[in-house]
């Protein structure tokens, strides 16, 4: 991580203004920030100012030579200034600020309609809403309300949000390659754009492809126990054959089209799955368990438990 001096604090918008989607807690849970601009083509690491114009000029011919001017700038300040061990603050009123440091280069990737494909890795250090946008600091405030996509915070905000970087651990160090759960969501993911629009014919019906390699990751995660932190029954009861007796269930409805990947998914033990299926808390507790779900992945990513 660069030093006080050298590490430079970002403001970057993470609202999908073609959706109406913000975004930044998928870049939390996921481990990045990004970049939209889907209208502007790749622009490589390193491609002079003047390149960079002619291949977004390419791409949009109707564009005025001013916003050719300001969208290039942005992309270039994400994929060439920006650099490990800088600050990144992701704040849109009234969403909670998230604040984390950069951990790796800008790498492109192909999403649909090219939304947010500019990434870089981020280790975010306020996961659980720590920073309310309406707790902060009125002159703080000020600060975030700039129009541009990714601009640089001036040293009052950089100051206010910066205690986060210097209080930080050192990062934890990764998991071995090897770990199963670490391979099984590579290959998941890996294979989910092809799987998701797959059905399995059954008697009678057609119903979505449920990749069991999922199903596999959430057990190796759970070591045998509910993962409701708020269970009630006897979490490491087993079936006759010594086996944990849970099941894994998917926090949004997989039929309606809830995500078949482990940190969409739960393992729960029958009668807390049922109280989440049937119980009167159903919404509350699917709420709850998105973030239970999401906290484990990212520990057992991290190496942690």
């Amino acid at each position: 991580m660069g030093n006080e001096v050298e590490r430079r604090y970002w403001l970057a918008r993470g609202f999908e203004h073609q959706t109406g989607i913000y975004r930044v807690l998928e870049w939390v849970a996921d481990g990045y920030c990004a970049m939209d601009w889907r209208e502007a083509p790749e622009i490589p690491v390193g491609l002079s100012p003047e390149a960079a114009r002619d291949l977004v000029r390419a791409e949009q011919p109707g564009w005025s030579e001013s916003k050719v001017y300001r969208v290039t700038r942005a992309v270039q300040s994400f994929v060439d200034r920006m650099s490990e061990g800088d600050v990144v603050v992701a704040a849109k009123a009234p969403y909670d600020v998230h604040v984390g440091v950069v951990a790796g280069p800008a790498y492109y990737v192909e999403t649909r309609d090219r939304a947010f494909a500019r990434r870089r890795a981020v280790n975010w250090l306020t996961v659980e809403g720590d920073e309310p946008y309406p707790g902060l600091p009125e002159e703080v405030r000020a600060h975030l309300k700039a129009r541009p996509t990714l601009t640089l915070l001036p040293a009052g905000a950089a100051a206010y949000f910066g205690r986060y970087a210097d209080a930080a651990p050192a990062a934890p160090t990764p998991a071995p390659a090897q770990d199963p759960y670490r391979r099984l969501c590579r290959a998941i993911k890996a294979d989910e754009a092809a799987t998701r629009l797959r059905t399995v014919e059954r008697p009678a019906t057609v119903e979505r492809y449920r990749d069991p390699r999922a199903v596999e990751a959430v057990l190796e995660r759970c070591g045998g126990r509910c993962e409701n932190p708020d269970c009630g029954g006897m979490p490491q009861d087993t079936t006759v054959r010594g086996e944990p007796l849970l099941e894994v269930d998917h926090i949004d409805d997989h039929a309606s089209g809830g995500r078949d990947h482990p940190k969409r998914m739960i393992a729960l033990c029958p009668n807390c799955h049922a109280m989440k299926t049937r119980g009167a808390r159903a919404e509350v507790l699917r709420e709850r368990f998105r973030k239970v779900a999401r906290k484990a992945h990212k520990r057992r990513l991290a190496g942690e438990g």
